[in-house]
């Protein structure tokens, strides 16, 4: 039977095994390092990449003299498209997009709750290509 303190360096004695570091490993390849040389991740090539040399502009950041346009120069007015400007959309496009959108959810959702009649897939299909119909005529709304 063993006494307290010898129980207690015991288990000391394999804590301390228990929690050494593992020794470095030999990467199987020409170079013939261990792990610990290589560095992290144990790979055979640097890990950090040189950042590339930034060019400086010398003239201040404008590549281009100021003034250079020649007189009487207008650019052409075109939207980001490169489309002309289209005039904004009609009133009833608004409302018929709300509408579906609006109708579409009142669909499932009745479907949903069975008060008018019975719960059915095709109902609820119904209800979402209400939705869907809504949302390709948002994408029209200007």
């Amino acid at each position: 039977m063993t006494t307290d303190v010898e129980g207690r360096a015991q288990r000391a004695d394999s804590f301390a095994a228990r929690n050494t570091a593992p020794a470095p490993m030999t990467i199987p390849s020409d170079t013939g390092r261990t792990s610990a040389e290589l560095g992290r991740g144990g790979a055979a090539y640097p890990v950090a990449m040189a950042k590339p040399v930034k060019r400086r502009v010398s003239a201040g950041g404008r590549i281009t003299p100021k003034g250079t346009r020649p007189e009487g120069y207008t650019p052409e007015r075109s939207s980001h498209t490169g489309f002309d400007e289209l005039p904004a959309s009609p009133v009833w496009v608004a409302v018929l997009l709300f509408g579906l959108l609006g109708l579409g959810v009142a669909t499932i959702v009745v479907n949903y709750l069975g008060v008018l009649w019975d719960t059915s897939n095709l109902i609820l299909l119904l209800g979402l290509g209400f939705v869907l119909a809504g949302i390709i005529t948002a994408t029209q709304y200007r």
